[in-house]
C-alpha cells in the first residue's frame, strides 16, 4: 500500500506545481500584452498631442496671414475654420471605416503576438 501511495502524493505535488506555473506562464503573457498595449498607446496619443498642437499653431498662422491679406482678421479666422470644418467632415466620413478596421487588426496582433 506504502509502494502506490507515494507515487501518487509525487504525482499530485506535479500537478500541483504544474498548475502554478501554467498561471504564472498566463500571468507574465498578459502582463507582456498589457505592457505592449499601454505603451504603443502612449506612443500614439504622443503623436496625436503633437499634431493637434500643429495644427492648432498652423491654423493661427494662416488666419493671421488671410487677415492680413484680406484687411481683416475675423475674415482670416472664419475661413481657416471652415476649412478645418470641412476636413474634419471629409476625414470622418472618409477615414472612420479604415480606422476602425486598422485599431480593430492593430489589436488582435498585438494580443497574439506574444
Amino acid at each position: 500500500m506504502d509502494s502506490i501511495k507515494k507515487p501518487l502524493e509525487d504525482l499530485l505535488i506535479s500537478i500541483e506545481t504544474l498548475g502554478k506555473t501554467q498561471v504564472e506562464i498566463i500571468k507574465l503573457k498578459s502582463i507582456k500584452t498589457a505592457s505592449i498595449f499601454i505603451s504603443s498607446l502612449i506612443i500614439w496619443i504622443t503623436i496625436f498631442i503633437t499634431v493637434i498642437i500643429s495644427l492648432i499653431f498652423t491654423g493661427i498662422a494662416s488666419a493671421l496671414y488671410l487677415g492680413d491679406i484680406l484687411n481683416n482678421k475675423i475674415w482670416g479666422f472664419l475661413i481657416v475654420s471652415l476649412a478645418f470644418i470641412v476636413l474634419g467632415i471629409l476625414s470622418a466620413l472618409i477615414m472612420s471605416k479604415t480606422i476602425k478596421k486598422s485599431v480593430g487588426q492593430y489589436l488582435i496582433k498585438t494580443t497574439l503576438n506574444q
